[in-house]
């Protein structure tokens, strides 16, 4: 008859294989010295779990040389199991080194956090979303897919879910909240998730991910994933419209560059390791800024200067953390290319938006009363402010596998391979 054995002490479960520290079984005979390994590994055996009770089979007790042998099979068992699990988790995750994709920013990456929200600013209606699966309204705002989802794609990862409505953190999560900036005093519409939110939510998250997988695992995971931060345009923007500037004085520049390196250095004793940080877009090329169709050189020279410094702060950091490798994504410069040869890269229209579809573009997003354009793939802007899922599949082509004007010092593809 099988014994019934008592868990003592429980060290974890991975991925449905579980290993005890320490069990016992009583039952027919009295106590008896436990097998050492893991139930789940015996050749034919299978545990059946009641509560905290496993039905097992009665042992002989060993001698006290067997018992020191079984205990270092133990420990040789259970490495075993962990590099098994931790493999087991990277082929699952994505065909290269990257288990999974963590998101931080503006509307250019939120998928949907900003439903949750009490704010107007919202794309979770149509007709945004209608090039996306199923035609859905996630809060992406774009007809379709946004850069991140793209560069998940390539990876072999799924989407990252949106923190707010996360359930599985073992996909990674997407903090981006559209309205928001590098000032916790940038928001837009309403309520947003400042970056200090998002970082701070990102601790939240390893201290579940330590408490689920253990520290050592999550560090391991944590060191592999890419993390992706696109924010900083909104703050640039505000300034400009709010003290009706002609250029970005160095004080603000300083102030954002500041916030910024504090984050990432946050992020970074967090375990993060692989980063690619974007810059700020051609901001005097969105339809709501631009003068007669052309880009609005007030907003080129602000997302340029913006843009020297954050290059230059990336490389510092760089340099003095141990560890950590920045990709610097070169959002402006696609744009640019785009915006000056549009046929190029099999665009019609791009000083308009797609939504609305007005000859003479509004300083306003997509309502869904609004009529749109046709074809969203031949336009560069989906709304006035956000570009297509035509040019998000550009941006992240340049910057997964381009060259050194879109991605420095390597492009994404290189950085998913270390």
């Amino acid at each position: 008859m099988p014994g019934i054995c008592k868990l003592k002490k429980w060290s974890g479960c991975f991925r449905s294989v579980c290993m005890p520290r320490r069990w016992w079984c009583d039952g027919g005979g009295g106590p008896r010295q436990p097998t050492m390994l893991p139930l789940s590994l015996k050749k034919g055996r299978r545990p059946l779990y009641r509560g905290n009770r496993i039905f097992c089979h009665r042992l002989d007790p060993p001698a006290e040389k067997m018992r020191r042998s079984q205990n270092f099979s133990t420990l040789v068992s259970a490495f075993l199991l962990l590099v098994i699990g931790i493999g087991e988790f990277m082929t699952c995750a994505s065909a290269f080194n990257v288990p999974m994709m963590f998101v931080f920013g503006d509307s250019f990456v939120d998928s949907g956090n900003n439903n949750h929200l009490n704010t107007t600013a919202r794309a979770n209606h149509q007709p945004y979303g209608i090039n996306f699966e199923e035609r859905r309204a996630t809060g992406r705002w774009s007809d379709g897919r946004i850069v991140t989802d793209y560069l998940a794609d390539y990876i072999g990862l799924s989407y990252p879910p949106c923190f707010l409505d996360s359930v599985n953190i073992t996909r990674g999560a997407n903090f981006g909240s559209a309205g928001s900036g590098i000032l916790n005093i940038t928001h837009i519409g309403g309520e947003v998730l400042t970056f200090t939110d998002q970082v701070n939510g990102f601790d939240m998250y390893v201290t579940n991910l330590n408490q689920m997988l253990g520290r050592t695992l999550s560090e391991y995971l944590v060191s592999r994933s890419i993390f992706y931060i696109n924010i900083g345009n909104n703050d640039v923007n505000d300034y400009l419209l709010d003290h009706n500037a002609t250029a970005l004085p160095f004080g603000f520049r300083a102030s954002l560059l500041y916030q910024m390196q504090t984050k990432i250095q946050q992020l970074y004793r967090a375990g993060a390791r692989k980063m690619i940080v974007t810059s700020n877009y051609a901001l005097g090329c969105a339809p709501m800024y631009q003068i007669y169709g052309r880009c609005n050189p007030v907003g080129l020279n602000a997302a340029r200067y913006y843009n020297q410094g954050l290059f230059d702060l990336l490389q510092t950091l760089q340099r003095t953390l141990r560890g950590l490798v920045i990709v610097y994504a070169n959002a402006f410069q696609v744009m640019m290319d785009v915006h000056q040869q549009p046929l190029f890269y099999g665009m019609r229209n791009v000083t308009h938006p797609c939504c609305p579809n007005f000859s003479r573009p509004q300083n306003r997003w997509c309502y869904s009363s609004d009529t749109f354009c046709q074809q969203p793939s031949g336009y560069l802007f989906w709304d006035t402010a956000h570009p297509t899922d035509a040019f998000n599949r550009i941006a992240a082509q340049r910057f997964w596998q381009g060259d050194l004007r879109y991605a420095f010092p390597m492009n994404v593809r290189t950085l998913a391979n270390l």
